[in-house]
């Protein structure tokens, strides 16, 4: 399973899995609170701030290239973008300088830090294990905002990214200029904006509306790819080399680096 619904959004899993361990992180701090020392009370809180602050650092640290085109999309947080690594390493530096000279504190903070990874890392893997292979592109004709048929098997030879989304989500409309930029600055990639559910109309007036402009805009207003792919939220973007097989996915507003890393994927 890789992502939770929530009526029409979706959240992915590896989010969830996340904000779990944190909160196995700060019920440890609060549990040894009230039993060891008070000192404990605002640690476990900063530890895991300062692991999502290196977290967000490590992750710009390794896609430079796309952050730098756009600085202050480092602080689009909901978009995503956190290393593991990172956090692990924030967290303990964190307790280090916390209970420094004060070994048996410290010693009691290894304890709720190691459980609080072994929490991660475990539902990582059974995410990992149980997951389902990707479905490839499936044969089917949707119709363009001129109302001509479109097969989506055409696209097979080249490499594709299909993003399912819809005017009314607010992700969804954020996005937009985005895929249109990638999509303009990567004509060897095919992107395909598949509206599920909604009419010509109210797709070509939110077009209109933002000034956008994307070569393949299509209507499925039978949610016939989002059945095919188990999708029940917005937005979802998926990633096809040029055999149409899904290499990956994701759940939630792209980012820059995350499009970067997967176009080179995919190609």
């Amino acid at each position: 399973m890789d992502s939770i619904s929530l009526g029409p959004l979706l959240l992915s899993t590896p989010r969830v899995i996340a904000l779990l361990s944190l909160l196995v992180l700060l019920a440890g701090g609060a549990w040894y609170k009230r039993r060891v020392d008070a000192r404990f009370a605002d640690w476990a809180f900063n530890a895991a701030l300062t692991g999502l602050v290196c977290a967000r650092l490590a992750y710009v640290a390794f896609n430079f290239e796309a952050f730098r085109s756009d600085p202050l999309s480092v602080l689009y947080l909901w978009q995503g973008g956190f290393h593991p690594m990172g956090a692990a390493v924030g967290a303990i530096l964190y307790t280090l300088w916390h209970f420094r000279g004060q070994w048996r504190l410290l010693r009691h903070a290894t304890v709720p830090l190691a459980v609080a990874g072994i929490a991660w890392g475990s539902l990582t893997m059974l995410n990992q294990l149980t997951a389902t292979p990707g479905k490839p592109l499936p044969p089917v004709n949707l119709y363009d905002l001129s109302g001509q048929p479109q097969a989506i098997e055409q696209f097979r030879g080249q490499p594709v990214v299909l993003n399912l989304w819809a005017t009314w989500c607010p992700p969804c409309q954020r996005e937009m200029p985005l895929l249109e930029e990638m999509a303009k600055a990567n004509p060897d990639v095919v992107f395909l904006l598949v509206n599920q559910g909604e009419t010509r109309d109210q797709v070509q007036g939110f077009l209109d509306a933002g000034g956008l402009d994307i070569r393949w805009v299509l209507l499925d207003e039978q949610f016939t790819m989002g059945r095919h792919f188990d999708i029940a939220g917005y937005p979802a973007t998926l990633f096809f080399n040029a055999e149409g097989e899904q290499v990956e996915r994701y759940f939630g507003e792209v980012s820059r680096a995350l499009l970067t890393r997967n176009l080179n994927r995919i190609r």
